[in-house]
């Protein structure tokens, strides 16, 4: 998801190209946002382009930033609930 940001992609390109609905991707985005402690998402890919990719990994291993593991798990119960 933070790769999309980088990007700029909005959430309708991000839902779509993950399979999952705008309203899971906004949800990700926010918890993102949270745990990276930024204001917006503007701010998040600045923090993303200029973090280490060393860093990235460590983050996504203690759950700060959320893997495609975690968003295919995630989208599995937005499609059943």
């Amino acid at each position: 998801m933070l790769e999309e940001l980088k990007t700029g992609q909005q959430n309708k390109v991000i839902a779509r190209k993950l399979g999952i609905t705008e309203a899971t991707v906004k949800v990700h985005i926010k918890s993102l946002l949270r745990k990276l402690n930024v204001r917006n998402r503007t701010q998040a890919a600045i923090l993303a382009v200029s973090m280490p990719m060393e860093f990235q990994q460590e983050e996504e291993k203690a759950g700060i930033i959320g893997t495609q593991a975690d968003l295919d798990a995630s989208s599995q119960w937005s499609v059943c609930s």
